[in-house]
């Protein structure tokens, strides 16, 4: 029987999935009167009014969808150094060794999968920016291994 650390870690991982509960979130749930929806929990029930205080303002909810656009945005700069040193030593050494065409097929594949997923369903192009960079990355790596393979 095998008994190295990876082999416990992941023992221990199927015994705490296993007695782990996993049960749908209620939190919201219609009181005897249709018009009213309380919060739920263990220790008290929440009145629609105190839900609403305890909101933050519309401002605040502005703000952080600023900066998350913002960090969205911030990631899809970062994503350039993924594959870029990659295109520039192919175009330094004019050569593609050991890079092949079928793994940059697949790359730009499941890249694609993932963009036109959420372009169709209408998310913010912050939110997905990243791999939108990383097929285009993607297709110039490919576009120079074909051409520079031997």
């Amino acid at each position: 029987m095998k008994s190295g650390p990876l082999w416990r870690l992941s023992g221990a991982i199927l015994v705490a999935m296993t007695f782990l509960q996993f049960t749908p979130c209620n939190a919201f749930s219609p009181s005897k009167s249709s018009s009213l929806i309380y919060l739920r929990s263990k220790s008290r029930t929440i009145s629609p009014r105190q839900l609403k205080d305890s909101v933050p303002s519309l401002e605040a909810a502005t703000d952080s969808s600023t900066i998350a656009q913002f960090l969205g945005y911030t990631v899809a700069v970062g994503s350039f150094s993924l594959y870029t040193p990659i295109a520039f030593r192919v175009l330094k050494q004019k050569r593609a060794d050991g890079l092949t065409l079928s793994t940059w097929w697949l790359k730009i594949a499941s890249y694609t999968c993932s963009d036109i997923y959420n372009f169709s369903r209408g998310y913010p192009i912050s939110a997905w920016a990243e791999t939108l960079v990383i097929s285009v990355e993607a297709l110039v790596i490919l576009v120079l291994v074909a051409y520079y393979q031997v």
